[in-house]
């Protein structure tokens, strides 16, 4: 197999092999995670149409953030997302749906 060009080499310095930098990655891992425990939390409740419509609300907020690339975004959308999951588990404990995921 032909080597890489130095030049490529040395564009994927920092990268990942999809492109992204580490810090993208990092952030994309938490992004998902963040969205697992607002499904993990959206099971406990119990109504099928208020659950359908807070995943709703969420596949929303995630789709606005799809294609940001800026760093301060992605992670001033990552702190708003987790104070806002804070709230809604809490919200959903104390009104007896369960305990916390």
């Amino acid at each position: 197999a032909p080597k890489p060009s130095s030049s490529y080499t040395t564009k994927m310095v920092g990268k990942t092999a999809g492109g992204q930098s580490l810090k993208h990655f990092v952030m994309r891992s938490a992004a998902i995670t963040l969205f697992r425990d607002f499904c993990r939390s959206a099971r406990r409740i119990p109504i099928s149409a208020e659950r359908t419509e807070l995943m709703g609300m969420v596949r929303s907020e995630y789709a606005k953030y799809h294609n940001e690339a800026d760093l301060d975004a992605i992670d001033d959308a990552l702190v708003q997302g987790k104070i806002q999951h804070k709230r809604f588990d809490d919200m959903i404990t104390s009104m007896g749906y369960g305990k916390k995921a």
